[in-house]
């Protein structure tokens, strides 16, 4: 029983704060490092944030210097479930608007693959005690991320 016990609690600790930490992650919804975003970025995603506070931080996520990428998330836990939150990577290109180019929910996000040009395979961290979706795999399609 001890051992069930002990199980659960790392399936926990895992899927909670501790993916911010793990190696190779960007960004996590429960970064100390997150901000208020720029108003650009906030209106790129516009409503389906809904009534929540956006905060994010810059990551490097594109290989192009031209290319500004942001990790979004909610503040203060706004519409989070089960240790994961909606994340948003809304891409900047100089002298175009911000434009949303992943819409999703979970932890943590962080490079599988640098392989294509613009954006490399993310994984996006999450699920909860009992998900075997911890992990789901997107690829850009030259305009948005798509999961495999």
């Amino acid at each position: 029983m001890k051992v069930k016990s002990a199980l659960l609690s790392l399936a926990l600790f895992c899927a909670t704060g501790a993916a911010q930490a793990a190696p190779g992650i960007l960004s996590a919804i429960e970064s100390e490092d997150l901000k208020p975003v720029p108003e650009a970025v906030s209106l790129a995603i516009g409503k389906q944030a809904g009534e929540c506070q956006l905060q994010g931080e810059k990551i490097a996520l594109s290989p192009n210097r031209k290319i500004t990428t942001w990790f979004v998330t909610t503040a203060d836990a706004c519409d989070w479930g089960a240790a994961n939150g909606p994340i948003w990577l809304v891409a900047e290109r100089e002298a175009s608007k911000p434009v949303v180019i992943l819409s999703t929910g979970g932890a943590a996000v962080r490079i599988v693959n640098n392989q294509n040009s613009d954006f490399p395979d993310i994984a996006i961290a999450g699920g909860s005690a009992g998900d075997n979706d911890k992990n789901a795999i997107y690829s850009f399609n030259g305009k948005k991320y798509v999961k495999k």
